[in-house]
C-alpha cells in the first residue's frame, strides 16, 4: 500500500513537472514570435532566406506545442491518477515531431550567420539591441530563445520514462505510454543525427577551404565525412593529417595558417597494422602492398587514431618482431619506391641498351638485357623485381622492330618475317569479313540526292495544281460570258458594256458563286 502511494505521489510530481515546463516552453516560444519574428516581418528588416536561416519553422513548432499543452491540461487529472491518456496524446502528434529535425539542423549555422547579418545590416542590429530591453525578454537575447526547441525535445524521453516507471506492471496505460516513449526517442535520434550531419558538413567546408594544392582541392563529396585531424610523424618528419571516412590526407602548415596538401591515401580495402608493444606507432597497409608507418605524438593520440581507423579499415594486430621487420623494410625501400613523396627512379643507361640492340641481329634475351641496362651498378632488389619485366618486354619489342627493319634490306630472316606477317594478315582477313565504311561526304551526298528527289516531286504536284486551276478559271469565264449574253438579249434597257467597269470590284469567289447561280 505504501509503495502504491509512493508511486501515485511520484506520478503526480512528474506529471506536474511535464505540464509546468510545457507552459513555460510555449510562453517563451510566443515571446520569440511576438517580440522578434513578427516585428522583423512587418519592418522588412530581413530577406526571406535570412528569416528561414534564423527562425526556420518556429511558427509550426509553436502551433504543435500549443495543441499539446491544451490536451495535457484537459487530461491532467487522469494523468496524475493512473497515467491514462498521456500515451495517446503524444502518439497522435508524433508525425509532427519531425519538425524538430529541420529546425535543429539549422542550429549550427545560426550563430555565425546572425553575426554576419548584424555586421551587414545596421537596422537589424539596432532592432535586436532595442528588443533586448523588452521586459518580456527578461534581458535574454534572441539566440537564447532560438535554442529552446533543441533543449526541450531532448527532455521528453526523460519525463515519459519517469512516468512509465510509476505505472503498475499490469496497467493498461503502460503499452501506449511505452510506444510513445519509443517514438519520442526515435524523433530525438533523428534530430541528433541531422544535427551531426550538418555540423560535419560545416567542418568539411572549413577543411576544404584550409587545404591548398597546385591544381585545387575539392573534398566535398556527398558520401564523405570528416573524422579527425592532428599531427603525425612520418619518416622522421611531422605532418598534419586529416582523416575522412574514405581518405587519409597528409599536409604541412604554411605561413598563411593554411595547409598544403602533399598526398591523399585512399582507405578502400586497407588494413590497420598495430603493435601492442609500441605505444606510439601504427601502420596502414594498402592493397597494392604500400605500407605507411605513422607515429603519434602521445599515447592517447595513438589510441584515438587507432580506434577511428579500426572502424574504417581492416584491423590486424602484429607481433613486435613483425612490426620491426615491417619498419626495416619500409626504411630500406625509401630510396627506391617511397610510399609518400616518391622520388624519381634511376633511369637506365640508354646508350648501352642502344648499342647492344644494334650489334645483335636477334632479339636479346632477358639476361643480356639485364646486363645492358646497367652492368656495373647495383640495383635495389625491390626496384628490380617490380620494374624489370616490363622493361624487358618493351626492349624486346623495340629490338624486334629494329631487327625487322634491318633484315628487310636483304637478309633471308627478314623475308621469313615478312612472309609470316603476310600469312597472318591473310588469315585474319579470311576470318573477319571486310566491311565498307561510309565516309561523311558519302552520307551527305546521299542526303542531298534524296532531298532533291522530294523537291522534284513537290514541283510536279504544284504544276498539276496550277493546270487544274487554269482549267477551272476557263470554265468559269465561259459560263460568265454565256450568262451575260443571255441577260443582254432579254433586257434591252440594260447597262452598256463599259458601265460594268464602274462597279466596285468583287472577290473571285463571290463572282464564281453568282455565275453558277
Amino acid at each position: 500500500m505504501e509503495a502504491t502511494n509512493r508511486q501515485v505521489e511520484k506520478r503526480k510530481q512528474v506529471a506536474q513537472e511535464l505540464i509546468n515546463t510545457e507552459r513555460h516552453y510555449v510562453k517563451d516560444l510566443v515571446v520569440a514570435k511576438e517580440v522578434f519574428l513578427v516585428p522583423i516581418k512587418e519592418k522588412n528588416l530581413l530577406t526571406k532566406s535570412e528569416l528561414v536561416t534564423i527562425f526556420s519553422n518556429l511558427e509550426s513548432i509553436i502551433l504543435l506545442h500549443q495543441e499539446l499543452l491544451a490536451s495535457l491540461e484537459l487530461t491532467i487529472e487522469n494523468i496524475t491518477i493512473d497515467g491514462s491518456g498521456l500515451g495517446e496524446i503524444f502518439l497522435k502528434r508524433m508525425d509532427r515531431f519531425k519538425l524538430y529535425a529541420g529546425y535543429c539542423s539549422n542550429q549550427p549555422f545560426l550563430i555565425p550567420r546572425m553575426a554576419q547579418i548584424r555586421a551587414q545590416n545596421k537596422a537589424f542590429a539596432t532592432f535586436l539591441d532595442q528588443s533586448f530591453k523588452n521586459p518580456r525578454c527578461k534581458l535574454l537575447p534572441l539566440e537564447s530563445f532560438l535554442i529552446l526547441p533543441l533543449q526541450r525535445v531532448c527532455k521528453y524521453p526523460l519525463l515519459l520514462k519517469e512516468l512509465l516507471q510509476t505505472l503498475d506492471p499490469v496497467s493498461p496505460e503502460r503499452r501506449p505510454l511505452s510506444e510513445a516513449l519509443e517514438r519520442v526517442k526515435q524523433a530525438v535520434d533523428q534530430v541528433n543525427e541531422k544535427t551531426r550531419e550538418v555540423e560535419n558538413l560545416q567542418k568539411m567546408i572549413e577543411v576544404n577551404d584550409l587545404l591548398e594544392t597546385s591544381k585545387g582541392c575539392n573534398l566535398l563529396l556527398p558520401t564523405r565525412k570528416y573524422i579527425r585531424e592532428g599531427p603525425l610523424v612520418y619518416k622522421k618528419k611531422t605532418f598534419y593529417a586529416f582523416l575522412f571516412n574514405d581518405l587519409f590526407v597528409l599536409s604541412k602548415q604554411t605561413q598563411r595558417k593554411t595547409y598544403l596538401l602533399l598526398t591523399s591515401i585512399p582507405l578502400a580495402q586497407g588494413t590497420l597494422k598495430d603493435s601492442s608493444s609500441d605505444e606510439l606507432s601504427f601502420g596502414l597497409l594498402l592493397p597494392n602492398g604500400d605500407l605507411y608507418n605513422f607515429q603519434a605524438l602521445t599515447t592517447e593520440a595513438k589510441i584515438e587514431w587507432r580506434d577511428d581507423l579500426k572502424n574504417l579499415v581492416n584491423y590486424e594486430e602484429v607481433s613486435p618482431e613483425d612490426h620491426h621487420h615491417d619498419n626495416s623494410n619500409n626504411q630500406n625501400s625509401n630510396n627506391s619506391t617511397s610510399n609518400q613523396l616518391p622520388k624519381k627512379p634511376p633511369r637506365p643507361n640508354l646508350h648501352l641498351i642502344k648499342s647492344s640492340l644494334l650489334t645483335t641481329s636477334t632479339p636479346s634475351s632477358p639476361a643480356l638485357l639485364q646486363e645492358s641496362i646497367n652492368p656495373q651498378s647495383t640495383v635495389t632488389p625491390g626496384l628490380a623485381t617490380s620494374r624489370r619485366p616490363t622493361l624487358f618486354r618493351t626492349l624486346s619489342f623495340r629490338s624486334n622492330n629494329k631487327v625487322d627493319k634491318k633484315n628487310n634490306n636483304g637478309t633471308n630472316n627478314g623475308d621469313e618475317v615478312e612472309e609470316s606477317h603476310h600469312a597472318k594478315n591473310e588469315a585474319m582477313s579470311a576470318r573477319v569479313p571486310s566491311r565498307k565504311v561510309r565516309t561523311r561526304e558519302e552520307i551527305l551526298a546521299d542526303q542531298v540526292v534524296s532531298n532533291q528527289e522530294k523537291l522534284n516531286e513537290m514541283c510536279d504536284l504544284v504544276a498539276n495544281l496550277e493546270k487544274e486551276r487554269d482549267m477551272l478559271a476557263g470554265e468559269i469565264n465561259s459560263i460568265k460570258r454565256a450568262k451575260d449574253e443571255k441577260s443582254k438579249s432579254h433586257s434591252p434597257n440594260s447597262l452598256p458594256h463599259n458601265a460594268d467597269s464602274k462597279r466596285p470590284r468583287r472577290n473571285f469567289f463571290s463572282r464564281v458563286k453568282e455565275s453558277i447561280s
